[in-house]
């Protein structure tokens, strides 16, 4: 029997969090273009560096995953007695698979004969069978990125179906260990980081590296689960230490080049900003003194239900706006780049994700309702 809405709630503002989470990821991929016919003015290359940090999307995404994955589990644990793992695989299935499938399709069987056919070159260089597998990330670790822009992107979503394949084993084969499991995954990924610390690429996007993120997202389900005194302690904070918070993500944020390039600050970069990232979702969904709510404006939360399309296709509205801002000579100029390129961009995106979920994805939504909790 499903779990009633009043027992598995729905939190908007995880939803336009989710949203800005993806936006930063766009914005690093706008400004991550590069155009040899355009002379970079300072301004523009100072933005263009700063906009990089904007990857941190990614980090936010994994520990939200991290703590939504391992709350519904516990959740269905606390109210049904156990958590059915076959209903669980199924659930994620119907929600990655079709689309994620679909893109690789597209890139490995219609992109390549259908852009030829238009006199554009195109030979896709990435075995498939890594996409299948969901292990692109290391696929791009030992051969580097894919010929597609729309394979290049699905490296996370490979890091988040591994997490989804080992997490329901891991929480039932320690189910009376689960805070030290997830403390030991912690450990792991930062030794691990540690070990790496002078290799840039395994550091993004090994899966041992990413870990920590998806261990503190556990641990901040946890808390939420067992509502210990702790939890009651910290949704009662003042606005003003909300305050000091948001200041000092912000502060990490803002100067990520200056702060994490170094030993000992790339070592810990992901757990800080997984700390940083958990802070927020507790503050945006229990926190009582909350200084401000993400899904204020409705619009925002509902692109946030629709961002698994915007992320799926946001390099080929990327490619489409590059070439249609080439096509009006607007391309080469800086504030073309600078102003043009993302809103052509998320203006060819957005009706993208919008048949995506409701003309694709809905259909494999509403069979997933059949497996909810």
């Amino acid at each position: 029997m499903p779990l009633t809405d009043s027992v598995k709630p729905y939190w908007a503002n995880l939803d336009a969090l989710r949203f800005i989470a993806f936006m930063g990821v766009f914005m690093a991929h706008v400004y991550s273009l590069s155009i040899s016919e355009m002379r970079v003015p300072a301004w523009m290359a100072g933005i263009k560096e700063w906009s990089q940090a904007g990857g941190l999307g990614l980090n936010f995404l994994f520990v939200l995953s991290g703590f939504l994955i391992t709350y519904l589990l516990l959740l269905e644990e606390k109210v049904k007695g156990i958590f059915h793992i076959r209903n669980y695989f199924i659930r994620r299935t119907l929600r990655i698979w079709p689309l994620y499938f679909l893109v690789v399709a597209a890139s490995f069987l219609l992109l390549p004969p259908v852009l030829n056919a238009l006199g554009k070159s195109y030979a896709e260089t990435a075995n498939p069978w890594y996409y299948i597998l969901f292990i692109s990330n290391f696929y791009i670790l030992s051969y580097g990125y894919p010929y597609s822009p729309l394979l290049a992107i699905l490296w996370s979503l490979a890091v988040e179906e591994q997490f989804y394949l080992i997490w329901p084993w891991l929480m039932k084969g320690f189910k009376n260990f689960r805070r030290a499991l997830f403390v030991l995954l912690l450990i792991i990924s930062v030794l691990f980081r540690w070990i790496h610390e002078g290799d840039s690429k395994i550091l993004f996007f090994h899966t041992l590296s990413l870990l920590g993120d998806f261990a503190v997202g556990g641990l901040l389900a946890e808390m939420v689960i067992l509502k210990n005194k702790f939890f009651v302690k910290l949704t009662a904070i003042s606005t003003l230490k909300i305050l000091t918070g948001y200041i000092i993500i912000a502060l990490m944020i803002i100067f990520y080049r200056q702060i994490f390039h170094f030993g000992l600050a790339i070592i810990f970069e992901r757990l800080l900003f997984a700390l940083a990232f958990s802070f927020i979702i507790f503050e945006q969904t229990f926190c009582v003194n909350r200084i401000f709510n993400a899904a204020s404006i409705p619009f925002i939360a509902w692109l946030g239900s629709i961002s698994y399309g915007l992320y799926c296709f946001h390099e080929l509205a990327i490619l489409l706006a590059k070439n249609l801002l080439a096509h009006l000579h607007l391309l080469y100029k800086p504030t073309g780049h600078f102003l043009f390129l993302p809103a052509f961009a998320f203006v060819i995106l957005l009706p993208l994700a919008i048949i995506s979920y409701y003309v694709y994805e809905n259909r494999f939504l509403n069979l997933k309702k059949r497996f909810e909790l």
